[in-house]
């Protein structure tokens, strides 16, 4: 999906930025997923102030360039309310930055649009993996969910995520994975244009500069 967006966004004139997710990284890093409330609640905490970092850090980065630019988060920071109870998210919330208070709506306002992929294993179960695997673009990643673990979390990701204003939704279909990614890409091109719509007038003049620089396959 991330190839597809870069690949799109790209000939329409952004540069696109794309984060790693927090999660794979911290586990790719030896760490094993702690057992013990205290110890869970510790592991997500760490895991959104290092989220809440990169985010900050990246924001920064891109908009010192000046260009228009597309920053995409594989995930975002509401995703870790449903790994956990509401007492321990609130908890979470009051202590990933000590100086600004964290709430839901300056998580969910953090962000211009939230894509929601629909898991492979509702709809498209032969592609879904899990356990120690590579993602489409190669890289190694947990996912410790079984296929019907997957959809009821899937499930709850929605929840989490249904009070953002642009919320998008991108289900399994009989056209297939390219559909997906055709679809995915469209949205996140479409909450550009309606989120920062001089940003995207700027792209629209560096996009053909580039068509005519690079080319660009259809």
């Amino acid at each position: 999906a991330l190839e597809e967006l870069t690949r799109r966004a790209t000939k329409e004139g952004f540069d696109v930025y794309t984060a790693p997710e927090i999660a794979t990284l911290i586990f790719n890093s030896g760490f094993s997923f702690p057992t013990d409330r205290d110890g869970v609640f510790n592991f997500q905490k760490s895991m959104l102030r290092m989220q809440l970092t990169l985010e900050r850090s990246m924001t920064n980065l891109a908009a010192h360039t000046g260009r228009p630019s597309i920053i995409v988060f594989d995930r975002g920071m509401m995703d870790a309310k449903g790994y956990m109870d509401a007492e321990m998210w609130d908890k979470v919330l009051s202590h990933v930055d000590l100086r600004h208070p964290v709430t839901e709506d300056y998580v969910r306002g953090r962000y211009d649009g939230v894509i929601h992929l629909v898991t492979a294993a509702n709809g498209a179960s032969k592609w879904y993996k899990w356990g120690k695997t590579k993602d489409d673009c190669g890289h190694e990643v947990f996912r410790k969910e079984s296929p019907a673990e997957a959809i009821a979390l899937d499930d709850q990701m929605i929840r989490v995520w249904s009070g953002h204003p642009r919320h998008i939704v991108i289900g399994n279909t009989e056209e297939g994975f390219s559909s997906k990614l055709e679809r995915a890409a469209n949205a996140v091109l479409g909450i550009a244009k309606e989120a920062h719509p001089q940003e995207y007038q700027k792209a629209q003049g560096i996009g053909p500069q580039l068509k005519s620089l690079f080319g660009f396959a259809k």
